[in-house]
């Protein structure tokens, strides 16, 4: 399961796309436990309570938000970090 979580973070990546929000409550396991990375969790009710609604409607989980991904959110970073 992890592998397959690693390789669609992978994917994600490689189509330039920050995820932000790799937990268990968007991983959907579905038939022969093939993993899926979602965005489920921010939509979900159940969930609701998690996240933070910013001024322009975003939902963001920032109680395990990264520092880089919140200071990429306000736009002080370009989307790829140095290493």
């Amino acid at each position: 399961m992890a592998t397959q979580i690693a390789s669609g973070m992978k994917h994600l990546e490689s189509l330039d796309i920050t995820h932000r929000d790799l937990a268990a409550r968007n991983c959907i396991v579905g038939r022969n436990f093939l993993v899926k990375v979602s965005d489920h969790a921010v939509f979900s009710n159940e969930y609701e309570s998690q996240y933070y609604t910013s001024d322009t409607g975003s939902r963001l989980p920032i109680r395990w938000m990264a520092w880089e991904s919140l200071l990429l959110v306000s736009g002080k970073l370009g989307n790829k970090f140095e290493d």
